[in-house]
């Protein structure tokens, strides 16, 4: 029976050094997980110094510049009602879907593989990634995240899933990174508001300037605003005319160019021009003149994010 038991012995200390070691791990990455969301809910005021230093211990270098990145998926394949009766399909569905979860942060870390990329994820649908960057190139920085982008995708595909990747501008510091953070998770919120149909796989803050500004500005100044705009008598009528919006909009998104205007629209020339001409006989403002149109389009953006 001894070296039954000797191997017995082997055996159970084998599995112990394997549960110690993956306690370890997840004690670590729960460390992680924390240490990141201090970050993004601004717990570091009391000693900057000491909270770097504790970084520095979980392996990150937090001298390097990093900017907010936050993967957010939409709709996923509910075809498990169709494969389960309806008494149990909230709980399959549920349990698929955290296993789901679990696979796409599987690809997230492939994908985002340098060990001082900080990912960290909640459990819900948002996947944050505090991007180490490695160049100051701003057009060189939008090609690496083109690159990652469309691998994710690819390793996503059987997914069944849509996502939209947010990326917000750099910013000094820690307080710096949470700006950033939050100029990601706001981009995506804007996209969510004004935007219909296909959502971009990757968007950037800073191509949303106005946007954000004008998310950030009070109804009320918004209100004064419009007020001012649509100051001409019956002007507010223009807001109820879905055709002269939509040709509005395509006017401004093809550079004030009435060819691509129509061609997007899929009308004549003719068309545009008449539309164009309504709206300046509702409103008084001009969408030839530069200054008109810059209120014309500042209107419709405020009207869109709000």
């Amino acid at each position: 029976m001894r070296p039954f038991g000797q191997l017995l012995k082997i055996s159970v200390e084998a599995m112990l050094r394997q549960f110690f070691l993956s306690e370890q791990l997840r004690m670590e990455q729960n460390a992680r997980e924390l240490y990141i969301s201090d970050i993004l809910n601004g717990n570091f005021q009391e000693s900057t110094g000491t909270f770097l230093a504790k970084g520095e211990v979980l392996g990150y270098n937090m001298a390097l510049p990093r900017i907010a990145l936050v993967i957010k998926i939409y709709n996923s394949d509910w075809s498990v009602i169709q494969t389960y009766g309806k008494m149990e399909a909230e709980h399959n569905i549920e349990l698929m879907e955290q296993e789901k979860r679990l696979r796409i942060l599987h690809c997230v870390k492939q994908v985002f593989s340098d060990p001082q990329h900080m990912i960290s994820y909640t459990g819900t649908n948002n996947y944050v990634i505090l991007f180490a960057l490695k160049e100051d190139d701003t057009e060189t920085i939008k090609e690496r995240l083109s690159k990652i982008v469309k691998d994710f995708r690819n390793k996503v595909e059987r997914e069944s899933i849509r996502f939209c990747v947010g990326v917000g501008s750099y910013y000094a510091g820690l307080t710096g990174l949470r700006k950033s953070y939050k100029e990601a998770v706001k981009v995506l919120q804007i996209l969510e508001t004004k935007g219909k149909g296909q959502l971009p796989q990757i968007v950037y803050a800073r191509d949303f300037s106005l946007e954000m500004m004008l998310a950030a500005t009070p109804k009320e100044v918004i209100n004064v605003y419009r007020s001012h705009v649509l100051a001409k008598k019956g002007a507010e009528a223009f807001l109820n005319d879905a055709k002269l919006i939509n040709t509005l909009k395509a006017y401004f998104s093809s550079n004030l160019n009435i060819s691509k205007t129509a061609k997007e629209l899929s009308i004549t020339r003719n068309t545009v021009a008449a539309r164009l001409e309504k709206i300046k006989n509702l409103t008084g403002l001009d969408p030839y003149v530069f200054n008109d149109s810059v209120k014309l389009k500042v209107l419709l953006t405020a009207l869109d994010v709000k």
